[in-house]
């Protein structure tokens, strides 16, 4: 009886604490420092960088960060993120997508809208290959949105038509 309450003890101690961890980069996020979510995330142990919540926060930090500074390298990270999230999401059975559903999928949305509007200042500024860059990572978002149905349309076409002109 004795082991039964101390294996449930340290499983709640355990539980408790990982929990903290990400609590703490939620609560950076709601503030908006981004920054310092990151270093949060960058600092997580790899039990914790093995789960959905983990990469859904990454998801929204990075693409956040990279929107501030115009960093493809993080929005690439951002991009990857949600990926693997929607991927590990989907394997996931009933509690599918809950974080992305609760956040109405704030974090897709934002890794794509920021590859969009990186792509259509580029175009402004004449340059092509950060442009089409920028613009095919805007497609590879959408259809990750189109994928897991958040959008219904099965085509970006401003970003197509956008990302061929660059091209």
């Amino acid at each position: 009886m004795r082991k039964l309450i101390l294996s449930a003890f340290l499983l709640a101690a355990g539980t408790i604490t990982f929990a903290q961890k990400l609590d703490d980069v939620q609560e950076k996020i709601k503030k908006g420092k981004w920054s310092e979510a990151r270093e949060k995330l960058d600092k997580a142990d790899a039990k914790t960088q093995a789960t959905s919540e983990f990469l859904y926060y990454k998801a929204q930090v990075y693409s956040a960060l990279a929107k501030e500074s115009n960093d493809s390298s993080l929005q690439a990270a951002a991009l990857q993120a949600a990926q693997q999230y929607y991927t590990m999401e989907s394997a996931g059975g009933s509690k599918s997508m809950l974080m992305a559903i609760m956040d109405n999928h704030r974090a897709a949305i934002q890794v794509h809208d920021t590859y969009y509007l990186a792509g259509i200042k580029d175009l402004q500024s004449q340059r092509w290959q950060s442009a089409y860059n920028n613009l095919t990572g805007s497609i590879a978002a959408y259809d990750l949105l189109y994928k897991n149905k958040v959008v219904a349309s099965p085509l970006d076409t401003t970003s197509v038509l956008y990302a061929g002109y660059a091209a």
